[in-house]
């Protein structure tokens, strides 16, 4: 018996995946080691100014959001995107550099 282009028996296929742009779930910035875990009270091992430190890190997590909305919203390629975010960064360490 000929087979029927419409076989009923096979498995359900899933819908195609699309990249959601949620920030939930993407990963968290990376720090180095400890970052996370020092307090205000204990000394800083670069000797940068604690306002500089808050700067630097508003500007990280800043950075790293502007790369996943590029990347997730399918506005750019990863590469891109990358040179977009560099941009942004190499304006903030002038501008730190400078005041």
């Amino acid at each position: 018996m000929p087979i029927s282009p419409n076989v009923t028996n096979l498995p359900p296929q899933k819908p195609a995946q699309h990249r959601k742009s949620n920030h939930a779930t993407s990963p968290a910035p990376r720090t180095a080691r400890g970052t996370l875990a020092r307090t205000d009270s204990q000394p800083n091992a670069s000797g940068a100014d604690p306002d500089t430190l808050a700067r630097s890190w508003k500007a990280q997590r800043r950075l790293h959001a502007r790369y996943l909305h590029l990347i997730l919203g399918n506005k750019k390629t990863p590469s891109e995107a990358a040179v977009a975010v560099a941009r942004e960064l190499a304006g903030f360490v002038w501008a730190e550099m400078t005041a």
